[in-house]
């Protein structure tokens, strides 16, 4: 797989560069590097490589400047940053791979695996639909074995764990089995309403019609199915909705 790397700090791009020539040299061969949007942009439509590590901040543009700028190319990419929350929600979201400076090894032949295997073009173009649009017209991606659904989260209605997968059931009766945790989604969602109301269930509020107090406590969702309430959950619970009154 034909790879570049696309990064304004010339240290993080020796770094990289070394890691790759040193350990991954059989299914990675780095054709070039570049230290701006613009040399960027340059390098991908004349290589036109397979993959890409794209670092986010390049003053005074962003990597995902050069995503919009070539995205008639077909490539894969990875993002290499350091902490912003803002652009990690929009990779995460998306779930596209991305490696924190300084990436470790063991990441970074994660990352790669994962994007040898799979088709990343639908990625990139939900990515920056979720950078550009408002938050509340997300969308995320739900990969699963054999490789990903796109949804926008008041279509599902709710999660539930399932070991170290995830059973995600959204408005129209369907069930994705993802390869993340309920952990996972429960980090990304809960800003959309959703309530983890137990160890194993994450629901979406805006799909909750009746709840029930008694020995157990029970919530029943518009699709009819009903949960139990872990009892360490029920107040926080209740003064969610107490506090939408």
């Amino acid at each position: 797989m034909k790879c570049i790397i696309i990064d304004d700090e010339e240290n993080s791009r020796n770094y990289l560069s070394d890691l790759i020539h040193n350990n991954h040299s059989e299914e990675l061969v780095l054709i070039g590097t570049a230290d701006s949007v613009e040399n960027g942009e340059r390098l991908i439509r004349s290589l036109r490589p397979d993959l890409i590590f794209l670092d986010v901040q390049m003053p005074p543009k962003t990597g995902f400047d050069l995503l919009r700028q070539t995205a008639d190319i077909d490539y894969q990419v990875i993002f290499c940053t350091s902490y912003d929350q803002y652009a990690l929600d929009a990779i995460k979201f998306s779930a596209i791979d991305y490696l924190l400076k300084p990436a470790q090894d063991d990441e970074l032949a994660a990352a790669v695996a994962k994007v040898i295997q799979q088709n990343e073009s639908l990625r990139r173009e939900t990515f920056v639909q979720n950078l550009v649009g408002r938050s509340d017209q997300r969308k995320i991606v739900i990969p699963f074995a054999d490789g990903f659904t796109v949804l926008k989260p008041e279509e599902i209605v709710y999660c539930q764990s399932d070991r170290n997968y995830c059973e995600i059931y959204t408005l129209n009766g369907d069930r994705v089995v993802s390869s993340r945790t309920l952990k996972h989604y429960e980090q990304l969602l809960t800003k959309f309403g959703f309530f983890r109301i137990h160890q194993s269930h994450l629901i979406n509020t805006a799909h909750v019609r009746n709840y029930y107090k008694g020995k157990e406590h029970r919530v029943e969702l518009t699709n009819k199915i009903e949960f139990v309430v872990a009892r360490a959950k029920r107040d926080a619970f209740i003064k969610f909705f107490e506090n939408q009154m």
